[in-house]
């Protein structure tokens, strides 16, 4: 397979003309466009140059100023008049996103060559590895880095308001928890949900996902224990009021078949925007990746990541697990902000904390967690023994909130059918 398969000079050419013609047009393109994104050498070098009589000299890269470079070039001069007949004005940020992603597939042929040359001398779990980290390395937007001036911060704000995604607010249907998180989850915010196995950690994000779904908001559940045999089981439990062990393994009763329908086509109406993944031990790209792959086709609101430490870490004999535990904490905040969406991360807590109130100190694994979420929220009980039993107390406590208060609060929490409601008594 050849790289130069994976070009388009024509639009290379209608981008340099435009912005040679026009350089105010270098706004819509310079914060993703960059000079290794053009196939060709002179294109590469006409760009660079358009950047810094632009950017660094801060003289206009027009007709006259640019003549001398061109004459440089083995081109020549007339390319320039080329150039200037090239011009398309309308089309240049989807040209320029063209040629990224011509440019990703270029990198991606030679770095497959490349893994196939060292198959012969490496391991197959070196080329792995070289081969996770070139795919890594290919995004046309994470390392990318804008900047924005205070028009553009109050358009921001105002777009937010027209299109509605300022007023996307997903409740968790604990009265008085939404009221301390300001109506419930918002986009581009990190909520990270800390309990002990068997406190409803995961049974709080089920519920807050069938929220999101009542309002038609799209989902991605990435699922990294749970079957989602066992996850459907549990929403149609929520509905029903029927032991999701029994329901997974066809033991309805007749009396219950009615209840059951019920919840099937309660179910059949959210499920249109519902996804999930089913595989263990995730990457941080590898859910960025899936992400992305369901953002081209719905507009996901909500992401739940079930649980932050059985994520996989990167480059582990590297890095301590605090480290590479916060840099995928860190990296699920980054996504929650560039793909506008809600981000709810679930943790453990230490053995040690298992009982009583935790604290920010006790989520398992990294101060970075609490250090980097927008929001945490622990679940806990009064004692271990609690933790057995199916209805029970359970206490909330919004421990970081950087929108709003913090504080605590007693709800009741039926774990057989994964439900928290309300308790007046406290």
């Amino acid at each position: 397979m050849e790289l130069m398969q994976f070009t388009n000079i024509e639009a290379e050419q209608a981008i340099l003309g435009l912005l040679i013609m026009h350089n105010d047009a270098l706004q819509k393109v310079s914060d993703i466009l960059k000079v290794d994104h053009f196939a060709t050498e002179s294109h590469q070098k006409i760009y660079d140059e358009i950047l810094k009589k632009v950017n660094q000299e801060g003289v206009l890269a027009d007709y006259v100023t640019m003549a001398p470079f061109f004459k440089t070039l083995p081109e020549g001069f007339e390319y320039l008049n080329h150039l200037a007949n090239c011009t398309h004005w309308h089309s240049t940020r989807d040209y320029a996103l063209s040629l990224i992603q011509l440019s990703e597939k270029r990198k991606l042929v030679a770095g497959f060559h490349e893994m196939i040359v060292l198959l012969e001398t490496k391991t197959t779990s070196d080329v792995v590895a070289k081969t996770q980290d070139l795919i890594s390395s290919v995004d046309s937007e994470s390392s990318e880095v804008e900047i924005f001036d205070g028009e553009q911060m109050e358009q921001s704000l105002l777009d937010g308001w027209k299109d509605g995604s300022s007023n996307i607010i997903i409740p968790t249907g604990i009265n008085k928890l939404d009221v301390m998180l300001n109506g419930g989850f918002t986009v581009d915010k990190l909520y990270t949900i800390g309990a002990a196995p068997g406190t409803g950690k995961t049974s709080l994000a089920q519920q807050v996902i069938l929220n999101a779904l009542k309002k038609e908001y799209g989902v991605l559940f990435v699922s990294m224990e749970m079957e989602r045999k066992n996850i459907f089981a549990r929403f149609l439990a929520s509905f029903s009021s029927i032991n999701p062990f029994r329901i997974v393994i066809n033991n309805i009763f007749k009396h219950e078949l009615d209840k059951f329908d019920n919840a099937l086509k309660e179910w059949n109406k959210l499920k249109p925007n519902y996804f999930m993944t089913e595989k263990g031990h995730l990457t941080l790209k590898q859910i960025e990746n899936a992400l992305k792959r369901k953002l081209k086709a719905s507009p996901i609101k909500l992401m739940v990541v079930d649980y932050i430490q059985i994520m996989q870490l990167r480059d582990a004999k590297n890095m301590n697990e605090a480290s590479l535990i916060k840099e995928n904490v860190n990296g699920l905040k980054d996504l929650a902000t560039k793909y506008h969406v809600s981000v709810v991360a679930l943790s453990q807590l230490t053995k040690d904390n298992l009982g009583g109130k935790p604290g920010l100190k006790a989520l398992k694994g990294s101060g970075g967690i609490a250090e980097d979420s927008h929001c945490v929220i622990n679940l806990w009980t009064d004692s271990e023994d609690d933790n057995q039993k199916s209805n029970k107390l359970v206490n909330v406590e919004v421990a970081k909130n950087r929108n709003g208060p913090l504080g605590n609060l007693v709800v009741n929490f039926d774990g057989e059918f994964n439900r928290f409601t309300e308790n007046n008594n406290f």
